[in-house]
C-alpha cells in the first residue's frame, strides 16, 4: 500500500517538462536579410550577385524571381535550400538565421 501511495503522490505532483521550442521555419524577406547580415555579414547585394552568377538560365531566373517576389522565406523551400548552398550556409547556419530573423522588427 505504501508503494501505491508513493506512485500516486509522484503522479499527482509530476509536471512534464516543457517541449523544446521548435526552430522557426518561416520569416519575411526583410527579416531574413537582416539576419543574413547580422549572422554572416551577407548583404542583399551579395545575394543578388550570387544569383546572377548561376550559369543555368532557368535556375538563375527562378532564383531571381523567388528572391525578388517572395512574401516569406520558408526554410524548406527549394529556393532557400539552393541559395543557402550557394552562399555556403550550413544547416546550423540556417537554424540560427531563422531563429534570429523571427525576432527582427522591421
Amino acid at each position: 500500500a505504501a508503494h501505491e501511495a508513493l506512485i500516486a503522490e509522484v503522479e499527482a505532483t509530476y509536471v512534464p517538462p516543457e517541449p523544446a521550442p521548435a526552430t522557426p521555419t518561416v520569416c519575411s524577406p526583410a527579416q531574413g536579410l537582416v539576419a543574413l547580415f547580422a549572422i554572416k555579414q551577407i548583404t542583399e547585394s551579395d545575394v543578388t550577385a550570387t544569383i546572377a552568377a548561376i550559369t543555368d538560365p532557368v535556375l538563375r531566373y527562378t532564383s531571381q524571381i523567388a528572391f525578388a517576389r517572395a512574401t516569406e522565406w520558408r526554410r524548406d523551400s527549394v529556393s532557400i535550400q539552393q541559395l543557402s548552398a550557394l552562399l555556403g550556409l550550413t544547416e546550423s547556419d540556417l537554424d540560427a538565421l531563422f531563429e534570429f530573423a523571427v525576432k527582427v522588427a522591421v
